[in-house]
């Protein structure tokens, strides 16, 4: 059964920074209000290693304990994916995007249906990328990797096509991939109808938009990403992400 959630706390960390990458360090990720909010939707077992995983300050220990606390988390959306906000954080800050890539690799094992597993498992993929090729790794392991996330974005998708992880994941990750944009723009444009479909659902827009806007000015289309950016200002009045975004 695909699991169905109104709102939903996830933070997509691929091969590119989000906006307000500044503020992206494990002190904020391990905010009091982000602890607050996990305890209020997580398991004691499972808060308990979160907490555990923060006051760990960044270090191999911390990020064990946060992969321990997703892997027993895995089956709730909501705990899962606040989770990762707090785990990708410390991933960035210590370069362990590889270590992250192996351990959602070892999750879709366990979860072989799971979308929002899927999703992840995708991101850390494409995270990893750089890592990957800096240790020197051939080019057929880089081409296999990305395979492997685009794979895990299709599955995602199959088993729920209205998965906002994944069609976020999958549409960030296109934009890298050259000739793929126009793909990169329908799955954009298919994540936004999300957002009158499923009112309730408290997605973060603004970043879509930026992320889309990036996207854009990547594959040589600035006017375009201008043009993207005004329209999301317009549609979601007052958004802190696009209100400070810049496109690099």
């Amino acid at each position: 059964m695909i699991k169905k959630v109104s709102t939903i706390v996830i933070v997509i960390f691929t091969m590119t920074a989000l906006a307000g990458a500044g503020e992206r360090t494990q002190a904020a990720a391990c905010s009091h209000e982000r602890l607050a909010a996990l305890r209020h939707i997580a398991t004691p077992a499972v808060y308990a290693l979160a907490k555990a995983g923060c006051a760990a300050n960044g270090n191999d220990a911390a990020l064990g304990l946060l992969e321990e606390a997703m892997r027993m988390a895995a089956p709730d959306a909501r705990t899962f994916g606040m989770l990762q906000s707090i785990y990708w954080p410390t991933v960035e800050d210590t370069h362990q995007g590889l270590r992250a890539a192996s351990f959602f690799r070892s999750l879709t094992v366990e979860h072989p249906n799971d979308p929002e597993v899927l999703a992840a498992a995708g991101n850390a993929l494409g995270m990893a990328l750089p890592e990957l090729n800096a240790a020197g790794a051939p080019p057929a392991v880089a081409a296999r990797w990305s395979a492997q996330a685009q794979s895990d974005y299709a599955k995602a998708l199959k088993i729920d096509p209205d998965n906002f992880s994944a069609r976020l994941g999958q549409a960030i990750f296109l934009s890298y991939i050259p000739g793929r944009l126009s793909e990169c723009n329908r799955q954009f444009e298919k994540l936004l109808t999300l957002r009158t479909r499923y009112p309730n659902r408290h997605y973060p827009w603004g970043m879509v938009y930026v992320q889309w806007a990036r996207a854009a000015s990547r594959n040589g289309q600035p006017e375009r990403a201008r043009q993207i950016l005004e329209k999301g200002r317009a549609t979601v009045p007052g958004d802190p992400v696009l209100a400070h975004a810049t496109i690099h």
